[in-house]
């Protein structure tokens, strides 16, 4: 494609266009997902589920996610992000919707028990929540170029941050204004559902759907371009799998790091309000509180890390990593000296636990799109995913058993440890970058 035939003057309209609404977008995902968390404690009180069973139920549909993120990205990068990414957000509202009707009746109608019945319904929802991410790491790589990607990823990232904090203020309200968990699966849903739309009419797969040229010529990517067109001429699915995916030794590297990482993460997310209240001495509110700041930091984390990978390591996303996870490492092994009852020194520690792990977490993300190509980004962000969300059951699972036989200070060496392994295997990708970026500066 000759690119002085076409209006380039239009792709900065395209691509916030496509940013603002695979981020809009994908911060819905969250708001039929999350909404299980402020439902939680209601459901349970309500119908007698016990936290193990409850816990088992959510650790399930955990697994399911992140196979579904992986067969998720093969349809990404096969057929088509924008449908797959729009299709998953309207049937997860559809499920979503379903579960606010749960009762005893509607789980025997099923022959469930109500146990089973949430656990089969949030398992199901979570097979299509897994259509979110791969489609938004396919669509990062066809309209923006490797040099700028780290940006443009930091900020799209913001999504489930804002998406999750979003339902978590709002579906507390709405419980209780309404005095009912089920309006957090209503509401949520009857939007996420018109959304879904409006999604599939803002989407466009890749930059030719509109009349423009590829990423690569838009950036003055010429020799690379040229690759990339005869190769996509030549190659099969099956082909482009097996190059990229599964004889690339760097993505299952990442992968592995990435499940590392999910365990200091999900461990912190999901346990450093019952390790501050057990621990430290904090009340409920202040655990809380204390614990809101891991999240925030993941904000700020992600986007210097995207910025700092792009403008001042040339794409070198192993080496923000290493720096990164080496202060985490910092950072988790402080949380052991942090005092009781000193709510505000631990949120500082743990707004640097938050900050360095969300960097990392969000390059390993990166890099897999940069070492699998455009061709199969999304293939291999899945692959991550999937890797991730085996790490957030083992974090889950180890965390509960180690406080249980060993104590909380046992629980930080097992994320100080998690987070040394993921630093030292991150330390094999020092020189790797993008295929792309390496044509260009060779």
């Amino acid at each position: 494609m000759n690119s002085s035939n076409v209006d380039v003057s239009k792709y900065p309209y395209w691509r916030n266009r496509i940013m603002w609404s695979m981020l809009s977008g994908y911060a819905v995902f969250y708001f039929i997902r999350k909404n299980m968390s402020v439902a939680n404690p209601l459901i349970r009180e309500e119908f007698g589920i016990g936290k193990e069973d409850m816990g088992a139920a959510l650790g399930i549909a955990a697994i399911a996610y992140g196979i579904s993120k992986f067969l998720s990205g093969i349809l990404a990068d096969t057929f088509s992000a924008r449908y797959v990414m729009s299709a998953g957000l309207l049937l997860s509202a559809m499920v979503s919707f379903m579960l606010g009707f749960a009762s005893e009746g509607s789980s025997a109608f099923f022959g469930l028990s109500i146990t089973g019945f949430f656990a089969i319904f949030w398992t199901v929802n979570n097979i299509f929540q897994g259509m979110g991410q791969p489609p938004c790491s396919r669509l990062l790589t066809q309209w923006f170029s490797p040099s700028e990607i780290g940006k443009q990823w930091g900020i799209w990232n913001m999504s489930h941050h804002l998406g999750a904090a979003g339902i978590l203020f709002f579906g507390g309200y709405m419980v209780v204004y309404f005095e009912t968990w089920r309006v957090v699966f209503f509401a949520p849903a009857v939007f996420a559902f018109l959304f879904a739309l409006f999604l599939m009419n803002r989407l466009r797969d890749q930059p030719e759907d509109v009349g423009l040229p590829p990423i690569e010529e838009y950036q003055q990517i010429k020799e690379h371009h040229e690759i990339e067109q005869t190769n996509e001429l030549k190659e099969t699915p099956r082909e482009i799998f097996v190059k990229y995916i599964l004889t690339n030794k760097l993505i299952w590297l990442v992968s592995l790091v990435n499940l590392f990482i999910y365990i200091v993460r999900i461990g912190i997310l999901d346990w450093a309000p019952s390790f501050l209240k057990e621990s430290r001495g904090l009340s409920i509110m202040e655990s809380a509180i204390t614990t809101s700041s891991f999240e925030i930091a993941g904000i700020v984390g992600a986007i210097a890390a995207g910025w700092l990978s792009d403008t001042v390591f040339s794409g070198r996303r192993g080496r923000v990593s290493v720096i990164f996870m080496t202060l985490l490492v910092v950072s988790v092994l402080a949380i052991l000296y942090v005092p009781s009852n000193n709510p505000y020194l631990m949120s500082a520690t743990l707004f640097a636990v938050g900050f360095f792990v969300h960097g990392p977490m969000l390059l390993v993300a990166v890099a897999a799109a940069d070492f699998a190509t455009k061709k199969a980004a999304a293939t291999a962000v899945g692959l991550t995913g999937l890797f991730g969300y085996i790490g957030a059951f083992l974090a889950n699972y180890g965390t509960g058993y180690i406080s249980e036989h060993w104590g909380w200070d046992y629980v930080i060496y097992f994320y100080l440890a998690s987070a040394l392994i993921g630093t030292l295997l991150l330390l094999l990708t020092w020189n790797s970058r993008s295929p792309v970026l390496d044509n260009i500066h060779s």
